[in-house]
């Protein structure tokens, strides 16, 4: 046998173990399984029934019937304008600080933080998000769903 051949009756299954191997590891996505994700879910829970004011038992069993938040809020008599605009406060403040964190990282001055938060809050009254998905988004007009 040759010298090449005994190379290749080597290297040939070594290369298929190494790519039965990463198409393993690449089907539990960047982040693991959705086990592992478990936390992250349990906080969104968490977070959606704070903003809403429920338990997050509410919120879970909304979501495992598959209720969007249109559904919960209805459900519950929840005021969309106030949700919204506590909405909006949060993310305001999230955005607050992620710019604080920028600036003080050298990123971006002060001036052109304050110049950003004056454009969104001037968007935010207005309703002028700029091009998006829509209320939809990549799921139609259904609604957001409590969780993916």
């Amino acid at each position: 046998m040759s010298k090449i051949k005994k190379i290749l009756l080597v290297a040939v299954p070594a290369l298929a173990l190494v790519l039965a191997s990463a198409s393993l590891a690449s089907a539990q996505g960047p982040f693991g399984g959705w086990m592992e994700k478990s936390g992250d879910i349990a906080d969104h829970f968490a977070h959606q029934a704070e903003m809403l004011g429920l338990s997050v038992d509410q919120v879970k069993n909304a979501w495992a019937e598959g209720q969007t938040m249109q559904d919960l809020m209805a459900e519950y008599g929840i005021d969309e304008d106030a949700f919204r605009a506590k909405m909006q406060a949060e993310r305001h403040a999230q955005m607050e600080a992620r710019l604080a964190e920028m600036v003080s990282a050298g990123v971006i001055t002060q001036a052109q933080a304050d110049t950003r938060l004056a454009w969104m809050a001037e968007r935010e009254a207005d309703g002028d998000f700029g091009p998006g998905q829509g209320f939809g988004g990549p799921r139609g007009a259904r609604g957001q769903r409590i969780i993916d």
